[in-house]
């Protein structure tokens, strides 16, 4: 019965998360014209920061609850599948090469999102050392994600024209738009996190797995979602951006996390699973960024390939994963 009441509300919450992603794009898509900042940046900070919400919830329930293996699998278990959301994205749109001040966006929020991944692998291999309520690895998790930021904004496009300020003049609306829809994700990604949790305890499945498993693959609805609605609007710099914005702000959550933890450093408690789902993540952004910049007329190699290789790589990566839970 306990089993039955969570899967209908993770159901309930899943649907609420899904309607409010959808919003979230559409009054995203408006923000990006009306102030002339472009699809990919506000994808890559504003609709990245909101999908990322239940990954936030979850870290904080899973340190509580004294399992923190749950909180490192769900956060470096999410850019693995918001990597394989991108392996879907492929078979969706056609790939176009971005020029310009696109290009440039696009390599650097997947290069954050890289680096601070690396980051983070690191701290897990040699091991961290605490600072204060920090620790090495978080507070240069942090460091990272906010000087990346702080270059980013100097790169998104600027328009001085009478019409862009005559737009930027109408765009209060839009902007309560985009408030109410994230109010929206704010009141449901927890009660779907809370569900998922539910689920996860009343069949006593091991914590790790759990973590890069299911809770990844439920704290990264609001990404596939968005993802999704994105495309049907054909606002495919939201996409992009909110799936490699998303990773790179994963990453800021773990690095916050510690002082949530109380306990030493997050990333000690890092495993052999760990450690394997974050290099897969890391493989997989190489090979979306590849998609991004392959041409749509080239035949060959096809456009898709990168597409079924994310896929594929997530797939097996989960029965890797699997297997080498079994050994722990």
């Amino acid at each position: 019965m306990a089993l039955l009441i969570a899967a209908s509300v993770f159901a309930f919450s899943a649907v609420g998360v899904a309607s409010m992603g959808y919003l979230l794009v559409r009054a995203g898509d408006l923000l990006a014209e009306e102030t002339g900042w472009g699809h990919f940046f506000i994808g890559s900070l504003f609709v990245a920061a909101i999908t990322s919400l239940p990954e936030s919830v979850v870290g904080v329930s899973a340190i509580r609850l004294d399992t923190p293996e749950l909180t490192l699998g769900d956060l470096l278990g999410s850019n693995m599948a918001n990597m394989a959301a991108f392996g879907l994205l492929a078979f969706l749109v056609r790939s176009t090469v971005p020029k310009g001040g696109l290009a440039v966006q696009q390599v650097f929020i997947a290069g954050l999102a890289m680096v601070m991944t690396l980051v983070a692998l690191t701290a897990m291999g040699v091991g961290d050392q605490a600072v204060g309520f920090f620790s090495i690895g978080s507070l240069a998790l942090i460091a990272i994600y906010l000087v990346g930021l702080r270059l980013f904004s100097t790169k998104r496009p600027k328009e001085n024209t009478p019409a862009a300020q005559a737009r930027r003049s109408v765009s209060r609306g839009t902007w309560v738009r985009f408030a109410v829809a994230a109010t929206g994700v704010l009141i449901f990604a927890p009660v779907l996190a809370w569900s998922a949790g539910e689920i996860v305890s009343i069949t006593g499945l091991e914590a790790s797995f759990v973590g890069i498993v299911l809770l990844a693959a439920v704290t990264s609805f609001p990404e596939l979602a968005t993802t999704f609605a994105a495309v049907r609007q054909r606002a495919v710099g939201i996409a992009v951006g909110n799936l490699f914005g998303s990773n790179a702000f994963n990453m800021l959550i773990l690095g916050m996390l510690d002082v949530v933890n109380g306990k030493g450093p997050l990333m000690n408690v890092g495993n052999e699973v760990h450690v394997v789902t974050g290099a897969l993540s890391l493989v997989m952004m190489l090979l979306a960024l590849a998609w991004v910049f392959t041409p749509s007329q080239r035949r060959w190699p096809p456009r898709r390939t990168s597409g079924v290789l994310l896929i594929t790589i997530y797939v097996g990566g989960l029965y890797l994963v699997f297997q080498v839970a079994q050994g722990l």
